[in-house]
Order: structure tokens, then sequence, then C-alpha cells
């Protein structure tokens, strides 16, 4: 074990004793075990005196992971006439160095009847969605609520960027009308985002 009595830090591993619970409670990046204290993470160990905790500050970045109940942004990458796949490329307001995949079904996506996925989201849509379900490792999305649905659309005629009105999206260059679950968040995706 190393210095846990010592101020200042100290370089960790993952697994590695810091300290037993009759003296120090575990903090940030600790776990509790067999009566002991260890680091779940590399980084650099520390008691708080005042506290009687013992903490570490990790040295990694930690890998994001998606949870039920998640807020996430995708792009649509396929649909289908009752489920659509959302690459998502941003978790919690976290952008992701590589996007996972989620499933939007057709029964998660509305509180109204959709008779088709193409009347609720389409190919190269951005979504911002509800994670509802993670089993299987393949995050389920929902739509369902005033603030989730398409948040930028392109018109499925000319290609360029849908404008709300009215309940419904207009393309300023042709004229198209299309149909979309919109989110009351609609065009608010930064500029330059994919």
């Amino acid at each position: 074990m190393p210095r846990p009595k010592t101020l200042g830090e100290w370089p960790v591993l993952p697994g590695e004793k810091l300290a037993v619970v009759e003296e120090f409670y575990p903090g940030p990046w600790t776990i509790e075990g067999d009566g002991n204290i260890y680091s779940t993470v590399t980084g650099l160990a520390s008691i708080d005196q005042r506290r009687r905790m013992v903490l570490v500050r990790p040295l990694t970045k930690t890998p994001i992971v998606i949870e039920a109940g998640d807020v996430v942004i995708g792009k649509v990458t396929g649909v289908q006439d009752k489920m659509a796949i959302v690459s998502i490329i941003e978790v919690k307001g976290k952008r992701l160095p590589n996007p996972f995949t989620g499933a939007l079904n057709i029964a998660e996506s509305s509180t109204r009847y959709e008779r088709s996925m193409m009347d609720v989201c389409r190919m190269g849509d951005f979504v911002k969605a509800k994670v509802i379900n993670t089993r299987n490792r393949l995050p389920i999305l929902s739509t369902i609520g005033r603030e989730l649905g398409v948040i930028k659309a392109f018109c499925s005629k000319c290609g360029r960027e849908l404008i709300a009105k009215s309940g419904s999206l207009h393309c300023p260059n042709c004229g198209n009308k299309e149909i979309r679950k919109i989110s009351s968040d609609y065009g608010t995706l930064r500029r330059g985002a994919p």
C-alpha cells in the first residue's frame, strides 16, 4: 500500500489498494471492498484530511457510456417502414469520437399514430432522442416529448435545409413541404455539425 497518510499526490493504477476503511472514506474514483479502498482508474491519489477521504484524480479520459434516460443527438442513417437506425454522435452534450448505433421504433416515435417512419424522420435527418433501453448493447431511442424529434432536416427534392413553419417543414429553395416529428428545438443544431 502506498503512503495514505502523507499529503500530496501519488500515482496509482486501477485496483491498487489506497487505504483501509477504518481510517478513510472512499472518495471519487475509488471503490470499497473487503475493508479496503481501491482505485478504479489510473491517476493521482490524494488524501482530503478535513473529510477523512481518499480520492483519485483520473489521468486518462473516461469512456462515455450511454445509459437509459440519456438525451442524445444522432443522424438517421437508415429508415424502414416501422424503424429507423440512428448514428448517435452526441450524449449528454458531449461529442462522441466514435458514434454508437441506436434504433428508433415507430411505436416510440410519437404519442399520435404514425403510419410510416417516413412521417417521423428520413435518412440524413438529425434527431434529438431519449435512450429508453440499453439491453443487448443497442440503445433503443424514443422521440416522444415536445423537445424530442427532428432538429435538422433536408429537402428530399433539392437537398437544402428545411425551415420549420406551422408544424411542417418547408424548403426555401424549391417550395417543397415535408412532414416529420419536429422537435421544439428544431434549428438549434450548431452550424458545422455533421
